[in-house]
């Protein structure tokens, strides 16, 4: 049995999926082709991250070590790999694009997964 608590993970990545979305409609009046492509970079590190986190946080307690430590290192390697795919694709299959827009939803949503999670592990604590 463990003695840490699993984080809250659904709720991270329900907050995360809210931000984008409130993001994406922000950018709305800028054009749809911004917003879609906005959506489209934020949804790419939220896939990564849910990725990583599954992996991560599947093994738990001492005795597991090994395995978790493992699981982490084969959920960095498979977010980054998942990223770069899903990189591909977007510039492969998505007409028009903003390539600005694109970029900058994935970069707000790297900041704003390191705010949620410091705020919800800040409100989680024993």
């Amino acid at each position: 049995m463990s003695t840490i608590a699993k984080p809250p993970l659904l709720r991270m990545i329900a907050m995360e999926l809210l931000a984008l979305v409130l993001l994406s409609v922000a950018v709305l009046p800028a054009g749809m082709t911004q917003a879609y492509s906005l959506f489209a970079g934020g949804l790419i590190h939220t896939i990564g991250s849910i990725y990583f986190a599954r992996l991560t946080f599947r093994h738990r307690g001492a005795r597991q070590l090994g395995s978790s430590v493992q699981s982490m290192y084969r959920g960095e390697t498979g977010k980054i790999v998942l990223s770069a795919v899903l990189f591909v694709t977007v510039f492969l299959f998505v007409r028009p694009l903003g390539v600005i827009a694109f970029f900058s939803g994935y970069a707000a949503m790297v900041i704003v997964h390191l705010w949620v999670t410091a705020r919800i592990l800040k409100q989680h604590k024993p």
